[in-house]
């Protein structure tokens, strides 16, 4: 079978995840093509700032000795198209004719593909709120919708060139790697989509957008089923233990700073229930039509969870703020302090209180989507779904499909069951456990590794003295500012 990678994406692990798919297909008598298209794009999410390129940092050699070593395992190497002056004429004259808000640079489209999306989802991402304004970064805009339409024109001619019966990449929701997409899928050609496995030790490749709520309940269905009885249960139960320990699993714990046992004094006689929040420019990076629910917005629902116990003196409302939120953009922490009212309790994101005290103090757990929701349901507490999750068909949580049908399922919470915890393991086995595990690759870390055996880092070895001296973080908060200008 004729496969063909292309790739934007520099950083580790996902530049060596491509290499690993590479490597893994050619040794298995596949024709693999790779073709790398990221370079001299004028915006990109992993672009090193003019600082840290100053300082000696660059990917140019990184990226050559990762496509000597893919040479020499037997994948085909496509050297980057140009494209001729007139297409980069229309491709300036598209992007600097864009105008408008965040909505309207999610509709915006090039050829009548939405790369407008894709721009939107890296910019959200990139400065962590779900309220960016286009018309305050116009010329970041811009250059992010010129990088966008050049990988789109990019890839059709290289899928032109090869003529593939599978395309490869990355993610597929950002501003550089959703072109890539959408070029095969223009011709009808599957795509692949990698990214991380359950931990960094594994990748995965997926046959649907990594961020369909929809395929990722199948899949968890799919390895529930074909795993071993005994083995999957033992490990849905130490999922949530796992979880409950402070275990990353997959990423950063965000519950390492709070104070075992620690939880807000509760008022007396009343009923508690517990939102946890989710963090609303996650959720707005990945809205292109994988996203349902009765309300529009987390905050929409929190607001109508707000009136709710606002009218039922019976009752108090403890609002988590997601510790995560410490790192977002200001407009999006002032967002969440301002939900007061009767009966609410709102912990900021800095706050000590333990997630898990809180989720035993609490009579009803609500969520929009967070892992926490379904947690709450294994350690034995109604839980309520406000937003899109893959856990949504679990049965393990009530996921109200009106503000009214929401209304009368707490009209009497008292009379809201408690799950089975059996509901929950398949979840839990299936975020412990998917994805494959490296052979090529050789992760140390989250972003640490070697492939083949070769650190191929972007860093001048002076830098990498800073970082044993503690000194990263500096220069990263440094090389943020820069590049989001």
């Amino acid at each position: 079978m004729r496969y063909l990678i292309i790739e934007t994406v520099a950083s580790r692990p996902h530049l060596e995840t491509a290499g690993e798919i590479a490597l893994t297909l050619a040794k298995d008598g596949n024709e693999v093509f790779f073709c790398f298209i990221g370079d001299g794009l004028p915006w990109s999410d992993w672009a090193l700032s003019p600082m840290v390129r100053l300082m000696g940092g660059s990917y140019s050699g990184r990226i050559q000795q990762f496509i000597s070593l893919l040479r020499e395992g037997g994948v085909k190497i496509v050297s980057p198209v140009a494209l001729d002056q007139h297409k980069k004429l229309r491709i300036d004259d598209w992007s600097g004719r864009f105008f408008g808000d965040l909505e309207a640079l999610k509709k915006y489209q090039y050829e009548q593909q939405s790369l407008g999306l894709g721009v939107a989802s890296s910019l959200i991402s990139c400065f962590r709120t779900a309220h960016f304004a286009p018309n305050k970064h116009v010329k970041l805009v811009k250059n992010a919708l010129i990088s966008a339409a050049e990988v789109f024109e990019k890839s059709k001619e290289i899928i032109t060139q090869t003529k593939p019966q599978q395309v490869v990449t990355f993610n597929g929701r950002f501003a550089t790697t959703k072109p890539i997409v959408l070029a095969a899928e223009l011709v009808q050609i599957p795509v692949l989509i990698h990214e991380r496995g359950s931990d960094f030790s594994k990748y995965e490749i997926f046959t649907d957008s990594v961020h369909n709520f929809e395929f990722r309940q199948r899949e968890i269905v799919r390895y529930w089923e074909n795993a071993d009885p005994s083995e999957r249960q033992k490990l849905g139960h130490e999922f949530f233990k796992r979880r409950r320990a402070g275990h990353g699993i997959g990423w950063h714990s965000f519950t390492a700073d709070q104070e075992k046992g620690r939880i807000p004094q509760r008022a007396s006689g009343k009923k508690r229930w517990v939102y946890f929040s989710s963090s609303d420019d996650e959720f707005a990076a990945i809205s292109d039509g994988f996203l349902s629910g009765p309300w529009n917005s987390q905050i929409e629902a929190v607001r109508n969870l707000l009136g709710l116990a606002a009218s039922n003196s019976e009752v108090e409302l403890v609002i988590r703020v997601h510790p995560h939120l410490k790192i977002k953009a200001s407009i999006e922490r002032a967002r969440w302090s301002a939900l007061q009212g009767p009966n609410i309790i709102n912990l900021p994101p800095s706050d000590p209180t333990d997630s898990y005290s809180l989720i035993e103090s609490s009579d009803v757990v609500f969520s929009f989507g967070s892992t926490i929701g379904i947690e709450a349901a294994y350690w034995g507490r109604p839980s309520v779904l406000l937003g899109a999750s893959s856990y949504a068909q679990s049965g393990a949580v009530y996921a109200p499909e009106s503000a009214s049908e929401l209304r009368d399922l707490l009209r009497d919470s008292s009379a809201i069951r408690v799950a089975s915890q059996d509901l929950c393991l398949p979840f839990g086995f299936y975020y412990l456990t998917y994805g494959r595990p490296f052979q090529f690759y050789q992760p140390t870390s989250l972003f640490d590794g070697t492939f083949l055996g070769k650190n191929l880092d972007w860093k001048p070895a002076y830098l990498g003295w800073l970082k044993q001296l503690g000194l990263n973080r500096v220069l990263h908060s440094i090389h943020q500012r820069i590049r989001l200008g």
